[in-house]
């Protein structure tokens, strides 16, 4: 093979490594070649993890094999032996029991099929079901507009919450621009 022929900036950058190696050597931060020849070189450690394949225990050096290994967890199925449920299968119908998810009150159920408004009442009732009373407090205040506020008045009234009916009237009233009594705040 011919000589490597080296640019100039590989031939500067291998000068500067021999530099920083004998500045490193002057500083005591890297042994010496000649020392760790001399004494020889430092041996690696091998890993004291035991570990779990054939391949792996066969090349473990004389210290790891006096040690005993754990056995690799192998699949019952996969060797052909029973599984400790086998016997027992049943059908997914039998164990389980429907029951409905959330009962809806026949207040709201009426609600629902009474008007014209039926997708904002639904809308509304999935909104009371799903929020907390500090958000619907928050929702109540932030409904600008008439119609829905009064949806959201009769869900809250129809899901027996006096104190955010109260509240939801009020903002009603102030959206309005009128005094509220119970009467003329009263959903149709």
């Amino acid at each position: 093979m011919g000589d490597i022929v080296l640019s100039s900036l590989e031939k500067q950058r291998a000068l500067r490594i021999v530099e920083n190696n004998s500045r490193l050597q002057e500083l005591g931060l890297l042994q010496s070649r000649s020392l760790e020849c001399a004494f020889g070189a430092a041996e690696r450690e091998v890993s004291r993890r035991p570990r779990g394949t054939a391949a792996a225990a066969a090349a473990a050096t004389s210290a790891d094999a006096t040690r005993p290994t754990e056995a690799a967890r192998r699949s019952r199925r996969l060797q052909g032996a029973n599984t400790e449920n086998d016997g027992i299968h049943t059908s997914a119908h039998s164990r389980v029991e429907v029951t409905a998810r959330r009962v809806v009150p026949p207040d709201l159920a009426a609600l629902v099929a009474a008007g014209d408004d039926e997708k904002m009442d639904r809308y509304n009732i999935m909104r009371v079901h799903s929020m907390s009373d500090k958000a619907l407090k928050t929702r109540i205040h932030r409904i600008q507009r008439v119609d829905k506020l009064i949806s959201f008045i009769k869900v809250l009234d129809a899901v027996h919450k006096p104190e955010l009916v109260e509240e939801a009237r009020q903002a009603l009233a102030a959206l309005m621009g009128v005094g509220c009594t119970r009467a003329s705040c009263e959903p149709d």
